[in-house]
């Protein structure tokens, strides 16, 4: 399971260094910046599959850095495949849509990756 969680930091990391494993707990918020998390399910004995719910939050009276961010996500996430010691990950995207923060100047849009894994030292 770390070398999933490390895995998906460095992904999320090569979109930007602002992103943060369910929730942004730094002392001073740098914006555009994304959050997310996972939840597993079973799917056989040495697979299985998750979301990635990711969050982008913005402060910007416009969704252009949000919109960049998202663009950059799909890039380097849908359709790829990552292979390493113990996992070989594809991914998937499914969705994506904004979500009303009641902030003329907070934005926020959330995305979600379907993902597979195969835990190839199981």
């Amino acid at each position: 399971m770390i070398e999933l969680l490390q895995t998906l930091k460095l992904m999320f990391d090569q979109v930007t260094k602002e992103s943060y494993l369910e929730i942004n707990n730094s002392k001073k918020i740098n914006y555009p910046y994304l959050t997310y998390s996972l939840d597993i399910d079973n799917i056989n004995r040495n697979t299985d599959g998750f979301y990635l719910d990711i969050d982008i939050f913005d402060e910007n009276s416009s969704f252009i850095n949000i919109f960049n961010l998202e663009s950059l996500l799909r890039e380097n996430f849908d359709f790829n495949q990552k292979f390493t010691d113990g996992l070989f990950l594809r991914f998937y995207f499914q969705r994506s849509f904004s979500v009303e923060t009641q902030s003329d100047t907070l934005k926020r849009r959330n995305l979600q990756i379907y993902c597979k894994v195969d835990w190839r030292n199981k």
